[in-house]
């Protein structure tokens, strides 16, 4: 495999023909909790007589179906390797610049993952049923296979669910309320050994990430399918696998929310990051206590789950910046992943959640530039 990805075009993901393939420089990949994914798939074009030799080509186009994929764990060959779908996407724009005499001159289609599809037309409804059911049964639609959980609200003819605006403003709206996220999850099944085309399941994932322990605790805790650690400063033994790393602590954020007579409730972001075990939370960091406002819409019950959501939200006040390599850490890493961090002193050698990685593949390397986040800090001292 001469570049480090495959790109794939319609429905059936056919990789795109050698004619345009040839005059591939470079891929970007955009991952983040709660955002659709995003891509950027950049050609050299050359005229030919008069005419473009990548511009002309009609495979790629507006609206097309693409889909980019990579080798696993660093193998260099796809056909003695397993492969994995970074995104499948609509292009949503396209972008190009002419030099005069032909090089320099490129052409990049930009797009988004098919989420962009449930964007598009507006819906009025009122939905009954279970919550759960209904975000279901609207993922179907999209050929989506769901997955959703953590959703147990009921509406009832008397109190229905009402939706007016497409179907991706009022799925987010349910998120949100509830402190859930909503990600696209790709398995790649198989792949033609005639033709080169992937088959790709792809499930719409909404629940909390990282799923919580018991009624209130996210958890940081490493487990059986923790991913290996980012390592920075340790000695070259250990063989360090990151570029930079970077941190920034943030203690002013909510920790608290008013009870219903007004006096401060249990710190729930607290709560949860004890989940992570030795450390210091929020509270402990910053030792102010910070309420968030009262909410004020709907039941009490309506109110306390969005302060919920915007405590849980407000836990994360730890964040981290890695930079490194399919090559260094040897396979790639996506949002959601739980990941520890070593040799970055104690405070900041803790596990973090990835919170969003930027892919850039080229013929070359397959660089990620990735966010980090915990709601913890570890303890001082030695």
């Amino acid at each position: 495999m001469s570049f480090g990805a495959v790109v794939t075009h319609g429905d059936s993901n056919q990789p795109i023909p050698e004619e345009l393939s040839q005059w591939l420089v470079e891929v970007r990949i955009e991952q983040e909790l709660n955002k659709p994914a995003r891509f950027a798939i950049r050609f050299e074009d050359d005229i030919c007589g008069d005419s473009f030799e990548v511009q002309n080509n009609m495979v790629l186009q507006p609206d097309s179906l693409v889909g980019i994929f990579v080798p696993v764990n660093n193998q260099e060959s796809i056909q003695t390797s397993d492969m994995e779908c970074l995104i499948i996407g609509r292009v949503t724009k396209i972008k190009s610049s002419l030099q005069l005499g032909g090089p320099g001159t490129w052409i990049e289609f930009h797009g988004e993952d098919r989420r962009i599809e449930m964007d598009r037309l507006a819906v009025t409804a009122n939905w009954q049923g279970n919550g759960a059911d209904i975000i279901s049964s609207i993922l179907s639609s999209y050929d989506f296979t769901p997955d959703v959980s953590d959703i147990d609200s009921e509406y009832t003819e008397t109190e229905q669910l009402n939706q007016s605006g497409t179907d991706l403003s009022f799925l987010n709206k349910i998120v949100n309320e509830h402190g859930l996220n909503f990600w696209i999850g790709y398995e790649v099944d198989s792949i033609n050994q005639t033709n080169g085309q992937y088959s790709v399941s792809q499930t719409a994932i909404v629940k909390i990430s990282p799923p919580e322990e018991g009624a209130t605790n996210l958890s940081l805790l490493p487990d059986d399918n923790q991913e290996a650690s980012f390592r920075v400063s340790v000695i070259q033994s250990q063989c360090p696998n990151v570029n930079v790393f970077s941190a920034e602590v943030d203690t002013e954020v909510p920790n608290a929310r008013l009870g219903q007579n007004d006096e401060t409730e249990s710190h729930e972001s607290e709560q949860r990051a004890e989940a992570i075990g030795e450390g210091q939370t929020i509270t402990e960091v910053g030792g102010a206590v910070r309420t968030i406002p009262r909410n004020s819409p709907g039941t009490e019950e309506d109110r306390q789950l969005r302060e919920r959501s915007a405590l849980r939200d407000a836990s994360w006040f730890v964040e981290a910046s890695v930079s490194t390599s399919v090559h260094m850490y040897g396979k790639t890493i996506h949002p959601h992943t739980i990941i520890s961090v070593e040799g970055a002193g104690n405070t900041l050698s803790i596990p973090y959640q990835v919170k969003s990685v930027t892919h850039v593949v080229n013929a070359s390397d397959h660089m990620m530039d990735i966010k980090l986040r915990s709601n913890t800090l570890g303890s001082r001292g030695a």
